[in-house]
């Protein structure tokens, strides 16, 4: 299955941060990519994300109020095929120096 592509919008992009926001309708995808920084996600909407990495799909349930680490480095993709939009703030943080 081919899904359309997203495109993030971005909150902050500094020295310090790089936070956007993601808002994946149903049938849509982030596309492959890897983090270089370490990052925490966080649910704004409850709701069900595929990501796909080396070890297969699994599916990812998005609780409102929680917050996810995740680490660099991991080549992946977030889809969301459900049937309702998923929306989430992902934050990226730039080492101090």
């Amino acid at each position: 299955m081919t899904l359309a592509t997203v495109d993030p919008q971005v909150l902050v992009d500094n020295e310090h941060t790089r936070t956007v926001r993601w808002t994946l309708p149903p049938g849509s995808s982030i596309g492959r990519h890897v983090h270089p920084l370490p990052y925490v996600v966080v649910p704004l909407v409850a709701g069900t994300l595929t990501f796909t990495d080396a070890a297969g799909d699994r599916e990812v349930t998005l609780t409102p109020g929680t917050a996810t680490y995740r680490p660099a480095g991991i080549d992946h993709d977030v889809s969301n095929r459900s049937g309702a939009t998923v929306d989430f703030i992902e934050l990226e943080v730039r080492p101090a120096g």
